[in-house]
């Protein structure tokens, strides 16, 4: 599974290579992958203005709409030059950018965990149950003052 610095690290790498491109599509190709009932059509057409991190989750920023990407135990986001077409067995969703590569998301193993969402304005879905982020001061205040009596390993969890 990714663990944080490589999700950062793939946010930023996916942030220089897509803001402000547009998004032409963002096909589902597993079932299951999709976890929110928001069509993907509505996301066509919308300028990416960042992606960005939080907890283990991917954030597209599309001005308005937002896609989380969780890449679970066995997830792989592949840029895709050219774009392609196929339905990689494996495969959760592709999104396609005008004049950019295209970003597979797929999975590997036999989990089928990993998922994506798609969030109007002010809906925060999973993120809304996520704790501080460790940059955070209220992370630090949480880790040295809390009133939590639970192990630390299992407040980070």
């Amino acid at each position: 599974m990714p663990e944080l610095p490589e999700m950062q690290a793939l946010a930023e790498r996916l942030d220089v290579a897509l803001s402000g491109h547009v998004l032409v599509a963002a096909t589902p190709i597993g079932f299951s992958g999709l976890k929110s009932a928001v069509d993907p059509g509505t996301l066509a057409g919308r300028a990416l203005e960042r992606v960005g991190r939080r907890g283990k989750y991917l954030v597209l920023e599309l001005g308005g709409p937002r896609v989380l990407v969780h890449l679970s135990q066995g997830g792989r986001v592949d840029l895709e030059r050219p774009p392609k077409s196929t339905r990689p067995k494996g495969g959760v969703v592709r999104f396609r950018f005008d004049g950019a590569p295209s970003v597979l998301v797929k999975e590997h193993g036999t989990q089928r965990k990993a998922g994506w969402w798609i969030l109007g304005p002010g809906d925060d879905g999973p993120l809304a149950k996520l704790g501080p982020e460790p940059s955070w001061d209220a992370f630090a205040q949480l880790v040295v003052a809390g009133g939590d009596g639970r192990r630390v390993h299992t407040i980070l969890r």
